[in-house]
C-alpha cells in the first residue's frame, strides 16, 4: 500500500511542477525579436524567443530550402524539429472550386470587425522595442488590389495610433503582379494577458458562424 501512496505523491508533484510551470510561463514576458523577408517566391526569416527571462529560449528559423524550431533551456538545446508543410492535391472540378472560393471569401468577411478587436486588444498588450515593415504588393487587376490595400490601411492605422514610432512603408502596386516584404521587429508581451480576448475572438458569433460555414 505504501508504495501506492508514493506513486500517487510523485504523480501529484509532477501535476503541480506542470501547472506551476504553465504559470510561470503565462505570467512572466514573452520576448520575441527577428527579422524576416520574402520576395516573390523567396522566403527567409529567423525570430528568437525567450521566456522565464530567457530561462527558456528558441529559434524559429525559416526559408525555401530549410525550416525549424529549435528548444534551447539555458542555452543547452534540447529540442530540435523540422518544420515542413505537405502538399495536398485539389481534384475538385473548377466551377466546383470557384463556388468554394467565393463562399470561403463570403465567410471571412465576417471576421474582420471580431478580428480587427482582436488585433486592437493584442496591441495594447504588446510592448513594441522595434517595428520596422516595408511592403510593396499589387497584382495586375487595379480592382482587386484596392480591394486588398483597403483592408491593410487600417490595420496599419491601428499599429501606427499603438506604436507611433513604428516604421511602416506601403507601397501598392496596379499594374503588375509583385510582392516584396521586410519585417523586423522586437516585442515582449505576457501571454496571460492574450487569454480572455483570444476567447473572445474564438467564441464570438462571426467565428462560429465561419466555423460552420468550413464545414
Amino acid at each position: 500500500m505504501s508504495w501506492l501512496l508514493l506513486v500517487l505523491r510523485l504523480i501529484l508533484y509532477f501535476l503541480l511542477l506542470i501547472i506551476t510551470l504553465i504559470l510561470l510561463i503565462l505570467v512572466f514576458p514573452l520576448t520575441l525579436s527577428g527579422k524576416a523577408e520574402l520576395d516573390g517566391i523567396h522566403y527567409r526569416g529567423e525570430f528568437n524567443f525567450g521566456i522565464l527571462l530567457g530561462f527558456l529560449n528558441g529559434i524559429i528559423y525559416f526559408s525555401e530550402d530549410e525550416s525549424y524550431f529549435r528548444m534551447r533551456v539555458a542555452s543547452i538545446s534540447v529540442f530540435k524539429s523540422p518544420l515542413e508543410s505537405e502538399e495536398v492535391e485539389e481534384k475538385t472540378e473548377e466551377k466546383t472550386d470557384k463556388k468554394k472560393r467565393s463562399g470561403d471569401f463570403g465567410s471571412f468577411r465576417r471576421l474582420i470587425d471580431p478580428g480587427l478587436k482582436l488585433l486592437r486588444s493584442m496591441l495594447r498588450r504588446i510592448r513594441f522595442t522595434r517595428f520596422n515593415l516595408r511592403i510593396r504588393a499589387g497584382i495586375s487587376d487595379p480592382y482587386t488590389s484596392g480591394m486588398i490595400f483597403g483592408v491593410i490601411f487600417p490595420l496599419v492605422e491601428i499599429i501606427k495610433v499603438r506604436f507611433p514610432d513604428a516604421s511602416i512603408n506601403l507601397t501598392p502596386v496596379f499594374i503588375e503582379n509583385t510582392f516584396f516584404g521586410f519585417l523586423d521587429t522586437k516585442l515582449s508581451i505576457r501571454l496571460i494577458l492574450l487569454v480572455y480576448p483570444l476567447i473572445r475572438f474564438f467564441t464570438s458569433k462571426e467565428f462560429r458562424a465561419y466555423r460552420r460555414s468550413r464545414r
